[in-house]
């Protein structure tokens, strides 16, 4: 189908479809009972006479399909017909023949009458008014390819001029000419029908079902059960490529609940397994005294910390600062411990030149803790620059974990890793804490594992990497 730029413009099927229909033939003969004279759009005949041009022109093109290509003819068409001016569209009206049009039998309807009761009158609808030609002006909402099928449908003698007449007042968004006159002081005023539609039913709210509150079963529990046997799902229940789904393999080989423990399962997670039943206790009623013991999970409210966490904040404060870090030489091949062989006044690189690399640690008031690194010889290995990656704590407070260290994620495009820093027993020679621990940067295929130590920087120092801020500030 053409495109509605491509096709013939609105008003010219407008002005056909209004135009009545003559009587007789070209020589003046009463036209035969069964056919109608009817006068062929401007648009039509400059169609048929240009139609085998454009169709010799159409068919001498490659790569078309039968369905494409008659498409193509009634959008180059409709090009020709848009390109012509006013006065030459007039002209082609004009000059358009009168032709005789066989008038096809109205098909019956296939609706259904109403039934009624024998003693009530038939119901009839309330009258809808009557709309004239005089009110078919716009603005109004036109669906051309409606037209344009009820003009070709009409030119054929489908439909007869009633039909037409109704089918463009709904083609044109306008109330259908199928009642009574309408008042010549109503003529052109927007329809409203007597009875409004009824209001729409109100919306009804489906009742929400309650979800069974999750349970979990209290570590402490499981110490008068540890020595029992017990039976792991081999098939594992655990979400693929997860740590808890690697976890669960070590483990699921395990025959008591010590075992499990022993083949490196957590408390937690042994509760975990339990309360879900991927574990259960062979003896039945060993089963059920322990799932006695199960009880709803407690909502922890995040706005308030802990004591623990409270002490924890306070020891990753107490260490941030500017640092200066060294690596921890290897034995044989064998990193050695970044603690071990360090004690008490033990002297740091005074400068960076003396470094082998530099730290940031911050906590700026009201937002999550961060940092900076730089160490030498670790570049990137897209642009040979150093490697200078942003530490984000694991933990959204950015306190230290249970076991004392600070875990840090590397943030730096391309490039993956941790920090790990705690607080060394020793300090330095100046009574300053020292921090020791383990860093892994990933970048592609190329991986660095590092033993460091970082000792805390002179706040006067001038020998300060540029990569870095000059202040933790």
């Amino acid at each position: 189908m053409a495109d509605r730029d491509d096709a013939m413009d609105v008003g010219a099927i407008e002005d056909d479809a209004l135009n009545d229909d003559d009587e007789q033939d070209e020589n003046g003969d009463e036209v035969e009972e069964g056919y109608k004279m009817a006068k062929v759009s401007g648009y039509l005949h400059f169609s048929n006479e240009h139609r085998p041009e454009v169709t010799t022109r159409v068919n001498a093109m490659e790569g078309l399909a039968p369905r494409e290509r008659s498409q193509k003819i009634i959008a180059e068409l409709g090009k020709m017909w848009k390109a012509l001016s006013q006065q030459d569209r007039d002209d082609w009206k004009e000059r358009a023949p009168v032709v005789k049009r066989k008038i096809k039998a109205k098909k019956p309807s296939k609706k259904r009458a109403k039934k009624t009761d024998d003693d009530a009158p038939a119901q009839r609808s309330s009258p809808v008014p009557y709309i004239g030609p005089e009110t078919l002006v716009g603005p109004y909402p036109i669906d051309e390819e409606a037209l344009r099928k009820l003009k070709r449908l009409h030119d054929d003698g489908i439909i007869d001029d009633d039909e037409f007449r109704q089918g463009k007042a709904k083609a044109l968004g306008i109330t259908p000419n199928n009642g009574p006159p309408t008042p010549n002081e109503q003529v052109g005023t927007v329809y409203r029908p007597s009875n409004p539609p009824p209001p729409p039913s109100p919306k009804v709210e489906k009742e929400k079902k309650e979800k069974a509150p999750k349970l979990e079963l209290p570590q402490s529990c499981l110490e008068a059960f540890m020595g029992e046997s017990c039976t792991c799902l081999q098939e594992n229940p655990k979400r693929a490529n997860t740590k808890s789904y690697d976890s669960y393999e070590t483990y699921k080989s395990g025959t008591t609940l010590q075992g499990i423990l022993d083949l490196g399962a957590k408390k937690a997670d042994l509760a975990h397994d339990l309360a879900r039943k991927y574990i259960t206790i062979d003896d039945p009623q060993k089963q059920q005294a322990l799932l006695a013991n199960l009880r709803p999970v407690k909502k922890r409210d995040t706005t308030e910390k802990t004591a623990d966490e409270v002490e924890a904040d306070k020891a990753f404060v107490a260490v941030t600062g500017r640092y200066y870090t060294r690596r921890v030489k290897d034995n044989a091949g064998v990193p050695e411990d970044p603690e071990e062989k360090l004690e008490p006044g033990f002297k740091g690189p005074a400068n960076y030149r003396n470094a082998t690399g530099a730290l940031v640690l911050d906590a700026p008031s009201g937002k999550a803790a961060g940092g900076c690194l730089i160490m030498k010889g670790i570049n990137s290995t897209k642009d040979d620059r150093p490697l200078v990656p942003k530490l984000v704590p694991k933990s959204k407070s950015g306190k230290t974990s249970t076991d004392g260290f600070i875990n840090f994620k590397l943030k730096a495009r391309g490039v993956s890793g941790t920090l790990r820093l705690k607080v060394a027993a020793s300090k330095d020679h100046q009574n300053n804490s020292i921090l020791v621990g383990n860093l892994r940067i990933k970048e592609g295929e190329t991986e660095w594992v590092e033993n460091i130590r970082a000792f805390r920087a002179s706040g006067d120092t001038d020998d300060w990497p540029d990569e870095l801020p000059q202040s933790s500030a």
